[in-house]
């Protein structure tokens, strides 16, 4: 199905045009602040790594926390403490908590920071790092926190609703918020930017084409503003003798809201059936994981063969990635700085497949090849998606322990030889070779 290209409405407020200029070039990739890439963040390297366990935070062992590196700490915020049952006997997360903390790789020791001004859990929160400032915002509300001195600072929460599954990114100086669709607002997906320096929030909805009624808008910051995927569905109902038929239709519209306060159409070539979540500004391109089949408001067969998407930045024209071993199952994507690392987050099996959480691949956009890493010890949690700094990941298991990957440095680089590849890990690369 080709995309429906619209031209978007000329934005009519000055304060709109203000709010949005200064949405400008955001850096070349979405590198982890404070760190230059070297040889410890290569595919070849991560591909050797081993695992390690981190000493449990002052706040103890707690799942979903939101995890985020400063460029000099992991700060992880809120969680909560395991699962009670609910009232109908059914299995839940317990409540959220605001404990703070930060863990320095360099002293391995941990210090507390003020609570959250809310609570806090990894799925049902947006965070995004100002270079200085971490933001926070749930239905509770938003803050920044200043990890330097471990002060917290509420905002003025964003003019939008449906806060619990907002995706948020920093970009040219300022927080850019989009929340899917709520039956209070239709089919329509809300945008809201921050300027930290006024405190003030500008709503700047995307245009809504007509038929293409909104069902998520996951963002991604490039140098020329800042990118939406919008997935759509449409449903037709019509009687045919005395039945009632119902046509579905879907399909992805790109769109970028540009530093003048514009929403402007891109890509109409991107694929119309493939879901987009968690896509990447990275020192290669845009990288959007591999996804679900995307077909509305429907049900679809399992994915099987899928492949993420490699695209320009500026015109999102992309091309398919290679298949990698975990691409059917959602991986969490990210970037080291020099190549991507697929993290399976469940346990997969079937004729021909089985995945088990903490599982790892990765990508090597030199050689365009995807290669098996070393699987954590044990499960790790889905709630929290794991992050890169200090030149390693880090972690939740499914005990709410911290766990870290260490990528081994590669002969010639310091002198230190490569580890000694895991047993568990098949060091043979997997997948076709493609070119360009």
């Amino acid at each position: 199905m080709a995309l429906v290209a619209q031209s978007c409405n000329t934005l009519r407020t000055a304060a709109v045009a203000a709010a949005l200029l200064a949405l400008t070039a955001c850096g070349a990739a979405a590198q982890p602040p404070g760190e230059v890439p070297d040889d410890r963040d290569s595919a070849e390297a991560v591909a050797a790594g081993t695992w390690h366990q981190v000493p449990v935070s002052p706040a103890g062992s707690l799942l979903g926390p939101v995890l985020t590196w400063d460029g000099h700490e992991l700060l992880q915020i809120g969680g909560t403490a395991g699962e009670i049952k609910g009232a109908d006997g059914a299995t839940v997360d317990g409540p959220a908590l605001t404990d703070t903390v930060a863990f320095s790789p360099a002293s391995g020791r941990w210090r507390r920071l003020d609570p959250a001004p809310f609570p806090v859990a990894a799925q049902q929160a947006a965070s995004a790092w100002t270079g200085r400032q971490l933001f926070v915002l749930t239905s509770h509300g938003a803050a920044m926190l200043t990890p330097s001195s471990g002060r917290w600072r509420t905002l003025t929460s964003p003019p939008v609703s449906g806060l619990d599954s907002a995706t948020a990114v920093w970009s040219g100086g300022r927080v850019v918020v989009a929340t899917p669709r709520t039956p209070s607002e239709g089919d329509h997906t809300q945008v809201a930017v921050y300027d930290p320096g006024t405190d003030r929030w500008t709503r700047i909805d995307p245009p809504l084409i007509t038929g293409h009624d909104q069902r998520s808008a996951p963002l991604v910051a490039t140098p020329d503003g800042v990118v939406l995927f919008s997935l759509w569905s449409h449903s037709v109902s019509r009687a045919i003798r005395g039945a009632t038929m119902t046509t579905v239709q879907s399909g992805v519209d790109v769109l970028r809201l540009t530093r003048h306060a514009r929403w402007t159409p891109l890509a109409a070539d991107w694929p119309q059936h493939e879901t987009v979540s968690a896509p990447l500004l990275t020192d290669v391109g845009v990288i959007v994981p591999a996804g679900q089949i995307w077909c509305g408001d429907c049900s679809h067969p399992a994915p099987m063969n899928e492949h993420g998407y490699l695209a320009d930045p500026r015109t999102l024209h992309g091309q398919a990635m290679p298949h990698g071993p975990l691409d059917d199952t959602d991986p969490q994507p990210l970037w080291t700085g020099r190549a991507l690392i697929a993290i399976a987050q469940g346990d997969i099996t079937g004729p021909g497949i089985s995945i088990t959480s903490g599982d790892l691949a990765v990508w090597d956009p030199a050689t365009d090849r995807w290669t098996r890493a070393a699987r954590s010890p044990g499960a790790l949690d889905y709630r929290t998606a794991p992050v890169w700094g200090d030149h390693q990941m880090f972690a939740i298991d499914l005990h709410g322990h911290p766990v870290a990957f260490e990528p081994a440095l590669p002969t010639g680089a310091g002198g230190k030889p490569a580890a000694t590849q895991p047993s568990n890990a098949d060091p043979s690369p997997v997948g076709p070779q493609v070119s360009g």
